[in-house]
């Protein structure tokens, strides 16, 4: 599925156990998404089961981290739409994983630590983590990629 859209990419040396240890969202949501292979019904229950996560997880918990931020991008790529229109659930994942991109400052550039006491020779604080983000990116480029990705599905 990469091919057609490389939303989510994994270093090679990734094994299904380290990704569901360090990854557990993502680890869900690439079974959702791959099952439709085994048929409509199992895909329909893994979906069923990683949206649950995220609700657990992002509402009632308040977690923010890129796991959850890949994890809802991946189910919201691959959607398999239900039988009725009504239940399309589509555009508040899409909204929930762009806030939360926002909220964990990966549309920003970082900024250099600044001293306020240049003169003095104290160092400003470095390597602190701003305010808004809780949990760094895996890589810069991951992080860079989700906040594409971000902006791509909120345009469709």
């Amino acid at each position: 599925m990469l091919p057609h859209f490389p939303a989510i990419l994994l270093p090679e040396e990734t094994t299904v156990m380290s990704l569901r240890r360090n990854k557990p969202a993502l680890f869900l949501s690439i079974l959702a998404v791959g099952s439709a292979i085994l048929g409509p019904e199992m895909q329909e229950f893994l979906t069923k089961e990683a949206m649950r996560g995220y609700a657990d997880r992002v509402l009632m918990r308040a977690e923010k981290n890129l796991d959850l931020v890949q994890a809802i991008q991946l189910s919201v790529v691959w959607y398999y739409p239900p039988n009725h229109f009504e239940e399309i659930k589509f555009f508040q994942p899409v909204s929930m994983a762009a806030a939360m991109c926002l909220e964990l400052g990966l549309g920003q550039e970082p900024r250099p630590s600044v001293s306020k006491f240049p003169l003095l020779g104290i160092v400003g604080p470095s390597g602190l983590p701003t305010r808004a983000s809780k949990e760094p990116a895996d890589t810069p480029a991951d992080g860079k990629r989700a906040w594409l990705v971000s902006y791509f599905l909120c345009g469709m």
